[in-house]
């Protein structure tokens, strides 16, 4: 029950959701799934299974959908913010630090690289930063960037990039979380496609992508700019 078209249906049939905006279709989600546990465990006003909400919510901020069937206890996935920034790159500098990654580092002469970047992406109506929450700190994080194309008649695809869960919590589902929630929002803004790439040198990786359905079915190249 998360596709366009479904929300579409039950904005005709309900009146609750015009669909303009991602805080309204978030806010059409949460509604829906607190619908459907009334309906099916008799629970009127609950949360979502999987969602906690914060007490952090700002104005007009809505969190993301938490993982109905998730047994992380605690954990929230939602939109990031300026103040997650530091964690998001120490998460990357960790991750460096394991002979991976980007050479990525959080100090007083980066950050506001990181910043500049950070706007960039959150004024980019076709990018979503988000993070994985445990128990308050930040698990996780992936960047969702949406490409329209002409081929496939014109359909739209996802870049799903820059995955990332904190070393001493993985093995725990946060990144199966975080992954069906992209590929959600995927769906969600028209996309047909979601790709992926990893690094030839992470095999437990690639076994991951490929329990959860994903086929290593391009080669791919980069070359330094």
């Amino acid at each position: 029950m998360q596709s366009a078209a479904i929300l579409e249906y039950l904005a005709d049939k309900t009146g609750r959701f015009s669909g303009g905006s991602l805080d309204e279709r978030l806010a059409a989600r949460e509604w829906m799934f607190r619908e459907f546990d009334r309906l099916t465990r008799g629970g009127a006003d609950r949360e979502p299974a999987g969602l906690r909400r914060t007490g952090r919510r700002s104005a007009g901020r809505k969190p993301f959908r938490g993982m109905r069937r998730l047994s992380v206890a605690g954990l929230v996935l939602r939109a990031a913010t300026a103040s997650d920034l530091e964690a998001i790159v120490r998460l990357h500098e960790a991750d460096g630090a394991s002979g991976h990654g980007y050479g990525d580092a959080w100090s007083e002469e980066t950050s506001p690289l990181y910043e500049l970047a950070r706007r960039r992406i959150a004024e980019s109506p076709d990018s979503l930063l988000c993070v994985a929450e445990v128990d308050g700190a930040v698990a996780g994080t992936f960047l969702l960037t949406i490409m329209p194309g002409l081929t496939g008649r014109g359909a739209v695809t996802a870049l799903l990039r820059a995955v990332q869960v904190r070393p001493d919590l993985r093995s725990r589902r946060i990144g199966a979380a975080m992954l069906a929630f992209a590929e959600d929002e995927a769906r969600a803004r028209g996309a047909t496609l979601l790709k992926l790439t990893s690094n030839k040198s992470r095999p437990d990786v690639h076994r991951f992508h490929a329990r959860h359905g994903y086929a290593a079915s391009h080669q791919g190249f980069s070359k330094h700019l």
